[in-house]
């Protein structure tokens, strides 16, 4: 993370940095016994003047507002969120075959070849900065959109009658 922010910060305007550091857990067993924020592990002068969300906030209603490119670094639900509303978003985390169907790892390889996703860091700043302040130039190419959309429609399409489908759902498990 010390990396990326140091690269970013070369080109891009610290004050247009916001990192969204909500609590994490270690965990040990299934038992979490531990939490941290990211910025627990910067050095202060490292992080002046970037703006950090603990999470507290609405993701949705705050940041996105806030904010002209997401870099996502942990797999949760922030990069489907992020990509269902067509905001630009560079992704880095762990890729192991072992952990993805055959279906997954062709999306994520689409996303990889749009420049969304990335194996490591390295590549993930340097693309972040080539594309920087003209995100939305590269985010709105046709590439892109396509990678996009197709990753979308499989992982992150939204769902008519919600509670209606859940409540079937738990009935059937009840």
């Amino acid at each position: 993370l010390k990396f990326l922010l140091q690269k970013l910060k070369q080109k891009i305007p610290t004050e247009c940095l916001q990192i969204r550091d909500k609590q994490m857990y270690k965990y040990k067993g299934r038992i979490s016994n531990t939490r941290w924020y990211i910025k627990d592990y910067l050095d202060k002068e490292e992080i002046k003047g970037i703006n950090f969300d603990d999470g507290s906030s609405s993701f949705l209603k705050k940041v996105i507002l806030e904010s002209s490119l997401f870099i996502v670094l942990i797999n949760s639900t922030t990069h489907l969120e992020t990509l269902r509303g067509n905001y630009p978003t560079l992704i880095h985390f762990a890729y192991d075959n072992r952990m993805y169907s055959p279906q997954a790892l062709k999306f994520i390889n689409k996303l990889k070849k749009a420049k969304i996703y990335h194996d490591n860091l390295t590549s993930l700043t340097n693309h972040a900065t080539k594309i920087w302040p003209n995100v939305n130039k590269w985010w709105f190419s046709s590439s892109v959109q396509t990678a996009v959309e197709d990753y979308c429609n499989n992982f992150a399409r939204p769902t008519e009658n919600k509670v209606f489908k859940l409540k079937k759902i738990i009935k059937k498990y009840i």
